[in-house]
């Protein structure tokens, strides 16, 4: 049995998700998924639920393991491993034992790609849509030619701590990425998604664009299901909008990502392996 802790938000959960579960198919295995921690989260929940996932979720781990990190013990026990760093761990899948405790971001398609067609259907959304979204989908699928542009605020800009860790991406790396693709493709489609579509609208005018709205309530797995039917994708630094290109199906798609993920030097440079190797980087 490998039990994942869970942490942050829904693009996270993906990640980490996505990872334990690779592990746990290449070690002939269960995946318990250990969300405790977000009882005591205000701001994030547990949003996997919404997919076809497959494991078993409880919260009977957490304070443990809490303990034993607390107090550095984890070399004492072979069985808890705690990610070091954001960079891709190639020691990960060696010696795991039955009884594998994980915790961590595992930010890196490397831990999951040849599982690729077994989460496309694991992330498949198990209810139905709401009408909102409904509406969209069928606008992206009737565009002949729609491109994804994701700009996150919120806690980016608002939060001075996590400002100091992620920064905001610039317009100007939003507005290189649209000569990009309209140099190729000539007249596109935008759909933009944020979470501050009113400033957005201000600070970017955008020929020909949809504005998905957040004056009703976004549904985020919805949001990512949205981004990921369009033809091409503009990402920010954000797992939310890495998710909605990596899980678009089209096998001509072109994801374009910022070269910087963190403004954090540290962080910055344990980040070469979060933007896929396929994607361009500007």
């Amino acid at each position: 049995m490998i039990t994942l802790r869970l942490q942050g938000g829904l693009g996270n959960q993906m990640f980490a998700y996505a990872t334990a579960k690779s592990l746990a198919e290449r070690n002939h295995t269960s995946l318990v998924l250990d969300i405790n921690a977000f009882k005591y989260d205000s701001l994030r929940h547990f949003e996997l639920d919404k997919y076809n996932i497959d494991a078993i979720v409880t919260d009977k781990f957490y304070f443990f393991k809490k303990t034993i990190r607390k107090l550095s013990l984890e070399r004492f026990f072979s069985n808890y491993y705690v990610e070091k760093s954001l960079l891709y761990d190639d020691n990960l899948y060696k010696n795991v034992s039955d009884s594998l405790y994980l915790e961590g971001y595992f930010q890196s398609e490397k831990y999951f790609k040849n599982r690729r067609e077994k989460l496309l259907e694991e992330f498949c959304i198990k209810g139905e849509l709401s009408s909102y979204t409904q509406e969209v989908a069928l606008k992206i699928k009737a565009s002949p030619m729609s491109i994804s542009l994701h700009i996150r605020r919120g806690d980016y800009v608002a939060n001075e701590q996590t400002q100091a860790i992620h920064g905001s991406t610039p317009l100007s790396y939003y507005k290189k990425s649209m000569l990009y693709l309209e140099e190729r493709f000539g007249d596109v489609e935008y759909f933009i998604f944020s979470d501050d579509i009113e400033w957005v609208q201000e600070n970017l005018k955008i020929q020909n664009a949809i504005y998905v709205k957040n004056d009703r309530e976004r549904i985020p797995h919805e949001d990512i299901y949205l981004m990921s039917l369009c033809h091409h994708n503009i990402i920010a630094n954000s797992s939310f909008s890495w998710w909605g290109a990596w899980l678009n199906n089209y096998d001509k798609k072109i994801v374009i990502a910022p070269k910087r993920w963190f403004v954090d030097e540290k962080l910055y440079q344990q980040s070469k392996d979060i933007v896929c190797e396929s994607w361009i980087q500007l």
